[in-house]
């Protein structure tokens, strides 16, 4: 038996998993300055005070979830603790009961508002709704700024990565339709970037730098010795323009990830997991939607697997059953093919 020491930096505050949904999870080191620069800075433009009522819709070991308790923390307001979702009707009866204000969800969450109304006993409290997580269709996200402006309430579209305390930028209620489809402008913490030219406009990765930028990545408990490796530069994997006045539209991953249900996912690992089970197939996926294609398996194999080894959505999962799997000219998988073919 030995012991193993490990020195902890004064600046590490707070460890959050990410992409644990593939199964190849590490945790974002975080310092008190990456979290309360960036609680500041959301709690001004939402203005957040003591009057306003947070619900934790979102689980709070989600970079999320766990932002709504700080801006209730950071603004000393009340904050209404459940596990129901917005499919239980005892939801809605807590949301009137406790005169929320405030209510945050994930794409998945306004997809399933979008086919049910909202009580009018909680539309007569909100006075502000944000939405992050992932890309929302423009047309939903149109259905629900006219919604909420028209009973007076401020509807957010934010967007960020848990390497940013988890938050880059948002879309105030009053570009909302006229920049329909972006992200918006940064926080007043950080600055968008081009990583390639390092202008302010353009199209390329985001490239954002600010002070809620994380100390780095943790792997494992040896990681948690290091200091701030980032040094409050991020590339997001993000391809993106950015307008002239400054609005964020981002137009997909540079990498092979994609985001499921507000989730992370990176698709080389699931593939690579797959084939470690014997399973020949190759991976591709966009916004809520991964297609597994494969052969010589079946199909209630593959999701016994699947099942086993991940928390996805039925839903979000397509299976395709090739006789070959096509291959491009350097003998590798031609992913693009698949992704016209099947995505």
């Amino acid at each position: 038996m030995h012991c193993v020491m490990v020195w902890f930096p004064d600046e590490l505050s707070l460890l959050l998993p990410t992409s644990g949904s593939t199964g190849d999870p590490k945790c974002v080191r975080l310092s008190e300055q990456n979290l309360s620069s960036c609680v500041k800075a959301v709690c001004e433009y939402l203005k957040m005070n003591a009057d306003r009522r947070s619900v934790s819709l979102l689980p709070l070991h989600y970079s999320f979830g766990l932002s709504i308790l700080h801006n209730a923390l950071n603004s000393r307001s009340r904050f209404v603790l459940t596990d129901l979702s917005v499919l239980d009707r005892e939801f809605w009866t807590l949301m009137a009961q406790e005169k929320v204000t405030d209510f945050s969800g994930v794409p998945f969450i306004y997809e399933i508002l979008r086919r049910m109304p909202i009580p009018i006993e909680v539309m007569n409290h909100l006075r502000c709704v944000t939405q992050a997580g992932g890309r929302l269709q423009p047309k939903i996200t149109q259905y629900f700024v006219q919604l909420f402006a028209a009973a007076g309430v401020d509807y957010f579209t934010m967007y960020g990565q848990t390497e940013a305390s988890p938050r880059i930028a948002y879309l105030a209620p009053e570009f909302a339709l006229r920049k329909l489809g972006s992200v918006g402008v940064p926080i007043t913490c950080g600055q968008a970037l081009i990583a390639e030219t390092l202008e302010p406009q353009g199209e390329g990765e985001l490239f954002y730098k600010g002070s809620n930028v994380c100390l780095g990545y943790a792997h494992s408990f040896e990681n948690l010795s290091c200091g701030d490796e980032f040094r409050g530069a991020l590339k997001t994997g993000d391809q993106v323009r950015i307008d002239e006045d400054g609005f964020i539209t981002i137009v997909g991953r540079r990498k092979r990830f994609v985001k499921v249900k507000g989730v992370s996912v990176n698709l080389d690992h699931l593939e690579s997991m797959l084939k470690s089970k014997n399973i020949h197939c190759s991976v591709v996926g966009k916004e809520d939607k991964v297609v597994i294609c494969y052969k010589e398996t079946t199909e209630h194999a593959l999701q016994s697997i699947m099942k086993a080894n991940f928390n996805f959505h039925p839903s979000t999962v397509k299976y395709i059953e090739l006789q070959l799997i096509p291959l491009n000219s350097s003998g590798k998988t031609d992913y693009q093919r698949l992704s016209e073919a099947y995505l």
